[in-house]
This record gives structure tokens, C-alpha cells and sequence, in this order.
């Protein structure tokens, strides 16, 4: 079920509060924290919010011409911009650039990993910054061979 609910939690407490509502309810989104503080937030469906905590408040900002949808992942590069890695119905990626709010495109995922056409469009994996600056990306789900165990940089 989709939300536009957003909540924010305080380790010093242990408590949740609720904040503003975001402007588009959402399912199966993601999330990263941006370098200037405030929250990139996306689930490729609607258009992106950006959530700034020093006012409590969300804004939309500029959506990729193609559709990621639900599943997708978002990293935080070193640069500051954001890998916004496939999702259900796209097999490329793309690059978001925090200071124009523009977008462009980084290119498809690896051709062959684990027996598997990745170029297929995936879901549902996990992505982290390493420490030499490349992305990797586990795990996935594809339309056409379910689950996938697959690690790629």
C-alpha cells in the first residue's frame, strides 16, 4: 500500500515522530542521504522528492525520463551525485546530479554474470560504495528468472 507518510527516528529516545507528508504516496522506494544533508527519495513512479531535515519539509525535484520503478537502488558517489541503479521495468542506470537536478545516462548493467542475461531488468538488489569508488551491486530479482544470485561491480 502506498504512503505518503514519513517519520523520523531519534537513537537518543528510541522514538519515532512524524514529520511532513511527502507530496506523492509511495511503495517500494528508495533513499539516499545526499552530501549537503538533505535526502534524495524516489521510487521511479512519481517524481523524486528531496527531503531537507533542517526544515522538516520535501520538495519535488526532477524526474528521469525513463522509469526505474519500485526496486531500484540509489547510491551516493564520491563526487556527490547519485547512481540510480535498474528497478522492475529498466535494465540501464542512470547518474543524478544533486547541484542542477539533471540527469544522465551511465549505461546498462554487465552483459553475463552467474549464467544470467543481466541486462534484463532487476530489482530488489542491494547496492554500496566501495572504497575505490566502484558500486556493488547483489542479489536481484528479474521478470523472467526470479531470484538471482549474482554479485557485479
Amino acid at each position: 500500500i502506498e504512503q505518503n507518510t514519513a517519520e523520523l527516528y531519534d537513537p537518543n529516545t528510541g522514538k519515532f515522530r512524524a514529520t511532513t507528508n511527502m507530496h506523492s504516496a509511495r511503495a517500494e522506494h528508495f533513499m539516499t542521504l545526499l552530501s549537503n544533508g538533505t535526502v534524495f527519495i524516489s521510487d521511479g513512479e512519481h517524481t523524486p522528492e528531496i527531503y531537507d531535515p533542517a526544515t522538516g519539509s520535501f520538495r519535488e525535484t526532477v524526474r528521469v525520463s525513463d522509469d526505474f520503478y519500485y526496486g531500484a537502488t540509489a547510491t551516493r558517489l564520491a563526487s556527490g551525485e547519485v547512481l540510480l541503479g535498474q528497478g522492475v521495468y529498466i535494465a540501464a542506470a542512470y547518474i543524478y546530479n544533486p547541484a542542477d537536478g539533471g540527469y544522465r545516462f551511465a549505461g546498462f548493467s554487465l552483459e553475463r554474470s552467474g549464467g544470467f542475461e543481466v541486462s534484463l531488468p532487476f530489482s530488489n538488489s542491494v547496492a554500496t560504495l566501495l572504497p575505490n569508488g566502484k558500486v556493488l551491486f547483489l542479489g536481484g530479482v528479474t521478470s523472467v528468472y526470479g531470484e538471482i544470485g549474482r554479485a557485479h561491480v
